[in-house]
């Protein structure tokens, strides 16, 4: 990118800035706005070669990491900052623990092998801060191997084990190692890849990395270096700055609110360099860049804007005015390409250009630029006469996933539960038995094993096993058991009939609804709009690849001249809502009513704040129907329902109900279909048999699911993860007061909020009072189902605004709620949970980036 950071080369600033660099004084920069400063670092980059060190707020961290790496300073590490509390114990080779480890590791090993530091570090004031072992203990737990060194395998293990590397059958993660006679297999916690260690005997004949996926060998290694997996106890006084070598340069962004004196002091030893995007007061003799905001940038006050497209026309047109080059930059180019497009109707029109090959100031004065470059924010350079826009700040965006190259599915086979002596049983012509074992029994003098399965009355049933795919383990509850059959009743077959009659009944039913909806024919939708095209870019992500397969299958679903009838299954958090928000506006585009269908009225309330604030800037209509609603308001909502004056109606079972009328209504969304009955369901259908409809769900019931499976039903699986989430840390164990309180504190460290999930309203006030004796610092809310809709609606919006530390509730928060500062699960009594119920309750923490945890607690 030496398009983009030439843009300080020239200017007197820059160069008053390195000269003031080479004396060693310390520095003030004033007025550097936006991501200007990451440009700065990469032009002093290529005059200095020393260890740089960025010390910025903790929620920029990451963000100057990306804008680096999209500059090319593909050497940036981020030194994040430990989720543990002072004298908790710090768990092994978690994925952060892996990124300080691995910063720690480069940092000693250099100075080791006397070689000079010449990445860039970034990490925050309060990081800065933490306790960490002093650089000579670090050393020591640090093991270098090389081929044709001796070591005994033993050792080997138990120096793995020491390190909190984690023993498995095959190496997939950091922190794992596996042993197969002479080969040990090792991801070590501060390598991008595993590593396989040859033994010879004694010798290591051969160090090579592998992929862990496929296993196979990638090249052949010389050294390996094998860190700790673990961090050491908090017990020392050492800090970052004590790993740097002392020509380092530290970048500390003001103000930065670093309290530890000898922080301070420390900082002093090393060429320090302030800025701000202020001014600063003149007797620090400061840079200053005079760099100015853009106004036309998205604001949480200020978030719903007539047309954030005309809003950029105003900020382009107000530049020319001035004379100022222009740069737009998208966060990759079908973004550029289609911005190209839709600036020509406002009669603006950008140039691609690539900054590989073209520098930045042969944009014209008054010209408009659109390249590749995914900085994070924009700003106005009066001494370059540039204005930089970040498309993406434009629409509220602040951070974009950026994906991997999807790697081929690993398919593992089903393994059949084993049985055990005791177990329940059920027999497809029997019913319910009694497994009793593996019996062996002469049969026409040849001896044959058999299942052994005990009935009523002590009478057995003998199964070869050849014919074991007659039976099952018995899957229902067991507390109280089940009554065993009796082989001399006919019991169980009058049962098995009545069910099959019940079932051929409704699938008859259901196959006649089906066969009706596909043989119809309807109007189609129209293709997509020049509103819909805006409506994507507002998209504040990259979309996932499995999200925009199931989006053109959608879309090409809609524009059939058959009813849709698609099922999208996917993860929680993997993005189905925005694939339903993408189909709901197509329909309103072409004319139809939407109705949204869910379960609960809290989330009701989310899907109805989203859409309101992804639908602001167009001209659609939306409404909700729920218990939160007065019923005055719900007759004015019916009416215009019925009237055509609501596009997209959200709502809960309320919407069910026979006084509900729709003028047009085009397309039906169930979300969290596992949570509605069938009958529920194609109630709605009926309503209007040519109706298109999109299921979601992260845990389809089995009727669904086969309907998907063998055709009758369309499905989409969405399968691929936001790249940023990390892994939940589970733990189940029985209740524990001492884990819950250190649990709360640990997400109230980090500024983080928590669910605690207890599902007996009767005894949830005498909870309340015990969290708060357990917790008196906590700020605790309690929200059910039986509260008043007005306060229940309060106490959540209050939640969600961070008012409150943690949420006691029922498992209303299971039905797909997206919180995204709530990244610890409290859940009690789970053992009257079902495992779906435990699953979506799990999938409500974790979407932030942030290590999440579930404590599930029984009883």
């Amino acid at each position: 990118m030496d398009g983009m950071v030439s843009i300080f080369a020239q200017s007197i600033q820059f160069q008053k800035l390195i000269e003031r660099l080479k004396h060693k004084e310390e520095i003030w920069i004033s007025n550097l706005r936006g991501s200007a400063i990451s440009c700065l670092i990469s032009e002093i980059r290529y005059k200095i070669t020393e260890c740089i060190l960025l010390v910025v707020p903790e929620e920029e961290a990451e963000q100057m990491q990306d804008d680096l790496n999209a500059l090319g300073l593909n050497d940036t590490l981020l030194f994040p900052h430990r989720e543990v509390l002072e004298g908790e114990t710090i768990p092994a080779c978690s994925e952060i623990t892996g990124q300080r480890i691995n910063v720690l590791t480069k940092l000693t090993e250099k100075s080791e092998m006397k070689e000079k530091i010449k990445g860039i570090f970034i990490t925050s004031p309060k990081t800065l801060q933490e306790k960490l072992p002093s650089p000579e203990i670090f050393k020591k737990g640090i093991r270098r191997i090389s081929v044709g060194e001796k070591i005994e395998r033993e050792e080997m293990v138990k120096y793995l084990v020491d390190c909190g590397y984690n023993r498995c059958p095959q190496v997939m993660f950091k922190g794992d190692f596996s042993v197969r006679g002479g080969i040990v297999d090792v991801f070590a916690s501060s390598s991008e890849k595993p590593a396989r260690i040859e033994l010879l005997g004694n010798e290591i004949v051969s160090l090579r990395e592998f992929d862990p996926q496929t296993q196979s060998s990638i090249k052949q290694i010389e050294t390996l270096l094998i860190p700790s997996a673990k961090e050491y106890p908090l017990d020392t006084c050492s800090n970052l700055l004590d790993y740097l070598p002392q020509e380092s340069l530290i970048f500390l962004q003001e103000p930065s609110n670093i309290e530890d004196t000898k922080i301070s002091t420390d900082l002093k030893k090393y060429r320090l360099v302030h800025y701000s995007a202020s001014a600063i007061d003149p007797v620090y003799n400061p840079v200053d860049f005079s760099m100015q905001p853009l106004t036309c940038i998205y604001t949480v006050e200020n978030p719903y804007r007539e047309n954030r497209l005309s809003a950029l026309r105003a900020e382009i047109k107000n530049l020319q005015k001035t004379g100022y080059s222009i740069l737009l930059l998208a966060e990759y180019r079908g973004q550029a390409e289609r911005f190209v497009e839709l600036l020509k109707e406002y009669d603006l029109y950008p140039k691609l250009i690539n900054l590989e090959t073209e520098n930045i100031h042969s944009i014209p004065g008054g010209g408009i630029g659109i390249t590749v470059l995914n900085l994070s924010r924009g700003w106005i350079d009066p001494n370059a006469g540039l204005g930089i826009i970040v498309l993406k700040e434009i629409f509220g965006v602040s951070k974009v996933r950026r994906h991997k190259k999807l790697e081929g599915w690993t398919k593992f086979e089903q393994v059949p539960e084993p049985l055990s002596v005791g177990d329940y049983v059920v027999h497809i012509n029997y019913g319910i038995g009694l497994f009793q074992g593996i019996n062996t029994i002469p049969v026409d003098g040849i001896l044959q094993d058999f299942f052994t399965i005990e009935y009523a009355g002590g009478n057995k049933l003998y199964i070869p096993l050849e014919q074991s795919n007659l039976l099952q383990k018995y899957i229902g509850r067991i507390d109280p058991p089940p009554p065993l059959d009796s082989l001399d009743s006919t019991r169980w077959q009058t049962l098995r009939k009545r069910v099959k009659k019940s079932v051929q009944e409704y699938a008859k039913e259901l196959l006649e609804l089906y066969a009706w909806r596909k043989s119809i024919k309807r109007h189609p939708f129209s293709p997509d709009t020049h509103w819909q095209q805006e409506f994507e870019i507002d998209f504040p992500y990259e979309e996932t690849p499995d999200q925009i397969r199931t989006i053109i299958e959608v879309k090409e679903d809609m524009e059939r001249d058959i009813p849709m009838d698609r099922l999208i299954c996917g993860d929680v958090g993997y993005g189905k809502t925005e694939v339903a928000m993408r189909a709901a506006f197509k329909a309103v585009m072409d004319g139809k009513q939407v109705c949204l269908l869910v379960p609960t009225t809290i989330l009701a309330e989310q899907h109805f704040q989203t859409f309101c604030e992804r639908m602001a800037p167009y001209p659609v209509i939306i409404e909700m129907l729920s218990r939160f609603k007065s019923r005055a308001e719900q007759k004015k909502i019916l009416n215009d329902l019925a009237d055509g004056r609501i596009d997209i109606i959200i709502g809960t079972h309320r919407l069910l109900q026979g006084d509900v009328k729709f003028h047009n209504l085009g397309l039906l969304i169930v979300d969290e279909e596992q949570r509605f009955g069938v009958l529920q369901k194609e109630q709605l259908k009926r309503l209007k048999k040519d109706v298109d409809v999109l299921t979601l769900s992260a845990t389809p019931i089995p009727r669904t699911l086969y309907m998907s499976v063998h055709g009758i039903r369309d499905m989409s699986i969405i399968d691929t993860p936001p790249p940023e989430r990390l892994s939940i840390k589970t733990f189940v164990m029985e209740f524990n007061p001492s884990v819950i309180r250190t649990a709360i504190l640990r997400e109230m460290e980090r500024k983080g909020q928590i669910f605690y999930v207890h599902n007996r309203i009767r005894t949830m006030t005498s909870h309340f009072k015990n969290l708060k004796d357990l917790v008196p610092e906590a700020r605790i809310a309690m929200a059910h189902g039986q509260m008043d809709e007005k306060v229940l609606e309060e106490i959540m919006l209050r939640f969600m605004n961070r008012e409150y530390d943690l949420l006691l509730s029922t498992d209303i928060v299971g039905a797909g709620l997206d919180i995204a500062n709530v990244n610890t699960i409290i859940i009690t009594e789970a053992q009257d949970f079902g495992l779906a119920q435990l699953y979506q309750l799990r999938g409500r923490v974790g979407r932030a980036g942030h290590q999440a945890y579930a404590y599930i607690f029984y009883n």
